[in-house]
């Protein structure tokens, strides 16, 4: 069905409510509703947050409050560092060292200073200027901006990396086509996002005020190929995680089928996963360190284009 002034990055207007609910984290008690395009699948939050509205419920935490929290030991930060070895290895197996990489999103340098490490050349980009500051402290070459806003020079890029970054972004499929002119021929874009298929937290907790995009690797790999791109290795964790290596679409080529009926597959997901995530104790076992290890990503499945 249609709703007033939505509109699908791809051009649709016709959507399919797949949750309602108050944001988390947005200090906002009226509704929001989860709509997944009746085209591609993406979920976007609607009616769309402010951006003041999100400056406001991160306050003076920043960006760092949300992706990097000061106490050691959270088990949000345990599961992403997790991610993020599984996201650095899949760069290095991919694309080897010395190559040149653009880090969009690159924080305080973490990912950034083990690749330049290891023999790459790395570049950062990271609009929190706090954050800036201590990639540069490593000595790491960071723009402290956005990508948006940033002026790239006259060169190619070989990779570029966005770990946890697209669902936050206004404009993803224009950033997307701004990534697309950056890369080398040969070049490879590295994707990490959160899989709205495979929701870790509870149902309530699903939609979340930072986050304005929701992919699945259907919905991803459509955005991709209205950029230019086309997915080269898909893989899709138990829960939660979606890493997409993609590359250069061939000339002429036509757009990912999306499969029939994926609005509706997400929709039965979050309403099952409702129940479910008592059911299995999954708000248990989640932060039990090892075992959640172990059921977050062991054994994705891989997928090679």
């Amino acid at each position: 069905m249609e709703y007033p002034g939505y509109r699908c990055l791809c051009g649709e207007t016709r959507a399919i409510e797949v949750w309602r609910g108050p944001l988390r984290g947005s200090g906002i008690s009226r509704e929001f509703a989860g709509l997944a395009c009746s085209r591609c699948a993406l979920v976007s939050v609607h009616p769309p947050v402010r951006d003041e509205d999100m400056a406001a419920a991160l306050g003076s935490r920043g960006w760092r409050g949300l992706h990097c929290p000061q106490a050691p030991r959270s088990a949000g930060l345990k599961v992403r560092a997790s991610a993020a070895e599984l996201f650095r290895r899949l760069v290095m197996a991919e694309l080897p060292p010395p190559a040149s990489i653009l880090d969009i999103g690159t924080g305080t340098g973490g990912m950034a200073g083990r690749l330049r490490d290891a023999g790459y050349q790395v570049t950062g980009i990271e609009p929190d200027a706090e954050m800036a500051a201590e990639a540069a402290a490593r000595g790491l070459q960071v723009h402290p901006t956005t990508f948006e806003d940033w002026s790239p020079p006259d060169t190619r890029y070989e990779g570029v990396l966005m770990s946890n970054v697209l669902e936050h972004l206004a404009e993803p499929l224009e950033v997307l086509r701004k990534i697309k002119s950056l890369l080398a021929p040969a070049g490879r874009l590295f994707i990490e996002v959160p899989n709205i298929q495979r929701p870790k937290t509870s149902y309530r907790r699903t939609l979340q005020l930072v986050h304005r995009w929701y992919f699945c690797p259907g919905s991803l790999g459509y955005l991709l190929g209205l950029a230019g791109l086309a997915p080269v290795v898909e893989r899709v964790f138990r829960l939660d995680c979606l890493q997409v290596v993609a590359g250069h679409a061939r000339e002429g080529a036509a757009l990912p089928a999306v499969a029939p009926g994926l609005a509706r597959d997400i929709r039965g997901r979050l309403r099952r996963h409702r129940w479910l995530y008592y059911a299995r104790l999954q708000f248990i076992w989640r932060k039990v360190p090892g075992l959640r290890q172990l059921i977050f990503f062991a054994a994705p499945e891989v997928r090679r284009y």
